[in-house]
Order: structure tokens, then C-alpha cells, then sequence
């Protein structure tokens, strides 16, 4: 979550940079016994953005009055097996839950309130969810709760939150569960699993059950009229379908002007998780492998940036932020304006632009990202519960977290048609592949899972974010280059990776 709402408003490009969260899965609907509704307003797809990380000072303005809730690191929390759950099987417990907006209203009441039943019914256990708006105030509320003891079971928490609440102590980690056998934790695929752990490969503390990597999505109908080959006809020429690819296919979609202007692209994300894939491409880094320096003002990652806010700056093949107030846009970004041709897709983005298309008559298609001249590289934001700090029942915590990655769970996910599986042996699955549009590609998504390789992030990470944020709108908006805006953030950059690493 990057930019606050009030500074994108502030500086009229919200719309045309379309930083998102996205990637960040199902939202959740009634549960099997009860659901509370947190007031707020829904959240809008530009809400559901990289809206502004919470900061360490933000924490702190929630007034936690404890080690969970404060900058300074907590001692890891751990739990084993049945050490501190109430129930020794689960029957008759209530789990008081969190969960946040994904798929939408509708789509949600065909996932959650039916796999809580049938949770229900296999291990006696009720699920009780609230709903939070997923914003920049969600993770401070969570650590708010854990400080006044008010906290959840269990809650949804984003990879870009998880290593701030698991450095804060507000998280309870799951490696004595993940050993059970029954558990099978060689079948998850490793890229999205590494999402929970921290730091990478150490700790883990979810069990993905939402999992949607990156791909290109885009309207065939449009290139069919324009005479331009499709992503996917270009992926297969000598060239391939590359970043320079993308965005000469861009320009020559993008044509017109006014109300009626069409764009070659969606929109910019200036999310580091997104950003990432385009700097690896371009064989850049983020940080050195101890994670003590940043890496972003060195030539390939300079070189990487420019070139894609450049899509913007400097070609205007996505819209920018006065013209993007005139194309209809949602939580699946601008493709269902038929103003747009392609975006940088997740799969969560599959249900409503396929029930777009299938009203407006349009043709989809997708490929695989584009890759750079170091290859492919893809990212993901998958989803999972946490159980929290100070939860009465993590024993049947855990079980619904596992639940929700196996096939009764999965199965009402492919009804809907958001999510990839977590888990290699559904991946092929008849009822995965059944519930695939025509125009989706079993080998395309089964690439991005195998390609799927997550950011390391400090956990400071939230305020490193905020601190790239304006660099990358001076260069969106053409006012600096990278050159210019990238070199003053790095020490700011480097003391929060020495921050994180100090205190851990």
C-alpha cells in the first residue's frame, strides 16, 4: 500500500498511476453463524491501490500501549500445537475472524458463507468474520486491537503488512503446524507460500488461499479491429513479447483524442511489489543480497523506472490523470471502458472483466507478462489469515487457514473464477481447469506459478514505500527523471534498511 489518498488527490494523478493492492484476493462475505460490518465506505478501486503504507509514526499515532503496537520489535510470537487452544477438538468454538473486500459483494457470498458451513460441519467449528475496509488504516486497526486485547483469532493480512505485524509481534507463527504431514506443506507452490514467511525462508505465519500472479490481460476485440497482432500472437514471433514489445503495441493502440480516446495500457503501478518485476527484467535489484543498501539508483534499475513512467510521461499510453476522469474504471482496472487494450493483470481481475466482456460482446485474451532482457519475472499478492497475537484458539485457527488451501475451499474459489490454486496437485485438477474462461491459458497461469518470486522486504518495508512514492510521481509526471529524483531517496532508503536490520 503506498501512496495516502490525500496526497494522490493532492497531486491529481490517483487515476492515471492506478497504484493497487490488487492482487490481494477474495473479500470476504457472511460467515456460517454471523458477520459484523465495520462502517466505512466500500472501497473503490483506486482505494484498494497501493494506498499509504502506514508508518511507523502512523502506528504510533493509534496510541498502542504495547510491544506489538509500538516501533520497537516485539519477541516473536510462537504457539505450539494445542499449547494454548481452548478446545482440544474444535467442538463448539467460535472464531472471531477479520477479513476484508476482494472479489465483491456478490462474488464473496458464493466463496465464504458456504465454505464456512461446510467448516462448520467438518471440525464443529464457527467462523464469526467482520469485514474492515482494506486500507491504509487496516493494519494500524489490527495492531490497535492486539494492544487492547481486543484482537481477532485470526485476520486476513496482506504480504506487503506481514513483515511490519510479524516484526511488531502481532502475528503468531505456524512452523509447528506446518510440519503435520497432513498438512503437506511440499504441495503449496513455494513462490506464493514465501509471501508469509519472514524474513523469506525463515518464520511462516499463512498458508496462502488465494493466489493470483501477474499475467498481461487484454481486448482482443480492439486489436482485431486496429490490424495490430495481440499480445499473445506477439509472444510467439522470434522477439517474444518483451517490455519493449508492450509498449510498441501500446503506442500503436493508443489513438484519438477527447471522450473517445483509446489507451494501449491500463495504468502505471508505483507499488515496489509491481515495480519489481520490470527491474529484475532490465537486471537491476532493489537491495544488496543483506538488504543494507538500496539498490535502486544504480544504471539497470535508473533504466528500468524511467522507461516504464515513460509510458506515461513521455508516449501517454495510459491515461493521464484528467483523461482518466472520463474512462470508466473498477476494482479491475480501465480494460471494461473498451477504452483500454491491455493491463498488467492478476487473476483476481478475471470475474469482472469476463462478465464485462460476455455483455459487451468483446473478445479476451492473455499472455504472460512481459519479460525484460534478463527474462521473465513475475510477482503475486496472494491472500491468508494470520493468526493473531493473543488468540484463545490457534489450534483452530490454523485449521481454517489450512482449510481454506484444500479443495473444498479452492472448489467454491474456481465457481467464481479468481483464484489460481495454492497447491501444485490442484493446478491440474479437472475442476480448475473446468473453471477456466475459454480465453485463459492453463500454460500461462501455471508459468506464473512456477515463476512467481516474491520481494524481500525489511520491515521497515511500509515506510520504505512511502518514502520511493513521491520520487515516482515526479517521474511519472514528467517533472524529474529517474536520474534526478531516485539518488536523494537512497540514504533516506538506506537508514530504513538499517533500521530494520538494527532491530532485528
Amino acid at each position: 500500500m503506498a501512496i495516502s489518498r490525500r496526497r494522490m488527490v493532492q497531486l491529481g494523478i490517483l487515476a492515471s498511476l492506478g497504484v493497487i493492492v490488487a492482487a490481494c484476493g477474495p473479500n470476504a462475505g457472511t460467515s456460517s453463524s454471523s458477520q459484523s460490518q465495520v462502517p466505512a465506505t466500500a472501497p473503490t478501486a483506486a482505494s484498494q491501490a497501493s494506498q499509504a503504507a502506514p508508518t511507523v509514526a502512523a502506528s504510533a499515532a493509534a496510541k498502542p500501549t504495547t510491544a506489538a503496537a509500538s516501533s520497537a520489535p516485539a519477541q516473536p510470537s510462537t504457539v505450539a500445537p494445542a499449547a494454548q487452544s481452548a478446545s482440544t477438538n474444535g467442538q463448539g468454538v467460535t472464531l472471531p475472524i477479520i477479513n476484508h473486500d476482494a472479489y465483491g459483494p456478490e462474488l464473496d457470498k458464493l466463496v465464504f458463507p458456504p465454505a464456512y458451513q461446510i467448516f462448520q460441519q467438518k471440525y464443529g467449528i464457527t467462523v464469526n468474520q467482520t469485514i474492515l475496509p482494506e486500507d491504509q488504516n487496516y493494519p494500524v486497526k489490527l495492531l490497535t486491537m492486539v494492544a487492547s486485547g481486543s484482537a481477532p483469532d485470526a485476520a486476513f493480512v496482506h504480504p506487503q503488512w506481514l513483515p511490519s505485524l510479524a516484526y511488531k509481534g502481532a502475528l503468531i507463527e505456524i512452523d509447528s503446524y506446518m510440519k503435520d504431514p497432513e498438512v503437506n506443506a511440499g504441495d503449496l507452490f513455494k513462490g506464493a507460500l514465501t509471501y508469509y514467511q519472514f524474513p523469506q525462508g525463515a518464520k511462516t505465519y499463512g498458508i496462502p488461499h488465494y493466489s493470483g500472479p501477474c499475467v498481461t490481460i487484454f481486448n482482443r476485440t480492439l486489436y482485431k479491429q486496429a490490424g495490430v497482432p495481440a499480445p499473445d500472437e506477439v509472444a510467439k514471433t522470434s522477439g517474444g513479447w518483451t517490455w519493449q514489445a508492450a509498449l510498441d503495441t501500446a503506442q500503436k493502440m493508443t489513438k484519438g483524442s477527447g471522450p473517445t480516446k483509446q489507451f494501449g495500457w491500463d495504468s502505471l503501478n508505483g507499488g515496489l511489489h509491481f515495480l519489481d518485476v520490470i527491474i529484475w527484467g532490465f537486471g537491476g535489484d532493489l537491495w544488496d543480497e543483506a538488504m543494507t543498501h538500496c539498490l535502486l539508483g544504480d544504471p539497470k534499475p535508473l533504466e528500468a523506472l524511467q522507461f516504464y513512467a515513460d509510458w506515461l510521461a513521455k508516449y501517454h499510453v495510459v491515461p493521464s490523470a484528467a483523461e482518466a476522469a472520463g474512462v470508466t474504471s473498477s476494482k479491475s482496472g480501465r480494460i471494461i471502458s473498451g477504452r483500454v487494450a491491455a493491463k498488467y493483470g492478476i487473476k483476481g481481475d478475471v470475474p469482472e472483466i469476463a462478465a464485462w466482456a460476455e455483455k459487451s460482446n468483446v473478445e479476451l485474451g492473455m499472455t504472460h507478462i512481459p519479460q525484460g532482457p534478463s527474462g521473465l519475472f513475475v510477482r503475486n499478492g496472494p491472500n491468508s489469515f494470520c493468526i493473531i497475537k493473543g488468540c484463545k484458539h490457534p489450534d483452530e485457527s490454523f485449521k481454517l487457514i489450512n482449510f481454506m488451501s484444500l479443495d473444498d475451499f479452492q472448489n467454491l474459489q474456481y465457481k467464481v473464477g479468481a483464484s489460481i490454486p495454492p497447491r501444485k496437485s490442484q493446478m491440474t485438477s479437472d475442476a480448475f481447469k473446468k473453471s477456466l474462461r475459454p480465453w485463459e491459458s492453463l500454460e500461462v497461469w501455471q508459468q506464473a506459478a512456477d515463476a512467481d518470486h516474491p520481494l524481500r522486504e525489511a520491515a521497515t518495508h511500509l515506510d520504505i514505500q512511502n518514502t520511493f512514492n513521491p520520487a515516482w510521481d515526479l517521474i511519472t509526471l514528467g517533472t524529474k527523471t529517474a536520474k534526478e529524483a531516485i539518488p536523494p531517496i537512497i540514504p533516506k532508503i538506506d537508514a530504513l534498511l538499517a533500521q530494520a536490520k538494527n532491530a532485528s
